[in-house]
C-alpha cells in the first residue's frame, strides 16, 4: 500500500511539475510574439543583425531572459527572415525543447500584414528578464 501511494504521489508531483512548464512554455511564446511585433516597428528595414540595437531601441539596458535564465536571441540573415528564440526549459540551443517565432516583416513569404496588427490582441508580457 505504501508503495502504491509513493507512486501515485510521485505521479501527481510530475503532473503539477509538466503544468507549470506548460504555462511557462506559453509565457514564452507570447514574449516571442511581442518582440517580433517590436522588431517591426523599430526595425522596418530589416536591419536586426545586431541584438544589443534591438534592446536599445527599445530601452533596455541588458536583454530580456526567459523563465529558465537564457537570454532571448534574435537569428536571421540580413533582408531575408528573422526569428526571436528561446533556448526552452532545459537552457541548451538547438535542442526539441527551443521555442521561435518568425518576425513578421510584411515581405516575408506567407505572412500578411495584418499580423502586425496582432500584438494589441495578445494578454500581457511576462516580467521575466
Amino acid at each position: 500500500m505504501a508503495g502504491w501511494i509513493a507512486i501515485t504521489v510521485s505521479h501527481v508531483v510530475w503532473f503539477v511539475y509538466d503544468l507549470r512548464q506548460a504555462k511557462e512554455v506559453q509565457r514564452v511564446q507570447v514574449g516571442l510574439r511581442r518582440l517580433a511585433a517590436l522588431s517591426v516597428r523599430n526595425f522596418p528595414d530589416r536591419n536586426l543583425n545586431d541584438a544589443d540595437l534591438f534592446w536599445k531601441a527599445i530601452g533596455r539596458e541588458k536583454p530580456m531572459r526567459d523563465p529558465w535564465g537564457t537570454e532571448f536571441r534574435v537569428e536571421g540573415k540580413e533582408g531575408r527572415r528573422y526569428f526571436w528564440r528561446s533556448a526552452g526549459p532545459d537552457g541548451r540551443w538547438d535542442t526539441a525543447d527551443d521555442l521561435a517565432v518568425e518576425i513578421p516583416f510584411v515581405d516575408s513569404p506567407g505572412l500578411s500584414p495584418d499580423l502586425l496588427n496582432q500584438e494589441r490582441d495578445l494578454p500581457p508580457a511576462s516580467s521575466a528578464q
